[in-house]
């Protein structure tokens, strides 16, 4: 197995326990990782071992690695991936209701 084989196997043990310690209401399905999260992982590993042999294959296995301790270390949320929602802050002069016209 390579570097980025083991990471990518790595990034799934992560997800699994993730999942299976997590407990709210914004899963579906308690005790499992959400599918968006494995999908998310098959896609990203997937495009890394696109890279060919050689000097890359060190540098995509490198990678993978980062991708794992960033996803341990709560740094990278794998399901929010695609996840564009912007966040609107109102301000005060948007809260503030306008006079409404007198006939």
């Amino acid at each position: 197995m390579n570097t980025l084989t083991t990471a990518w196997l790595a990034e799934l043990l992560v997800l699994t326990y993730r999942g299976s310690k997590q407990h709210s209401m914004d899963r579906p399905i308690t005790g499992l990782a959400l599918p968006a999260e494995y999908a998310s992982s098959f896609i990203l590993y997937g495009a890394l071992s696109l890279i060919p042999d050689g000097p890359g294959a060190r540098v995509a296995g490198l990678f993978g690695w980062g991708i794992v301790l960033a996803t341990v270390l709560n740094l990278w949320d794998p399901s929010t991936i695609g996840a564009t929602s912007p966040t609107v802050k109102q301000t005060a002069q948007q809260t503030a209701q306008t006079p409404g016209k007198v006939a």
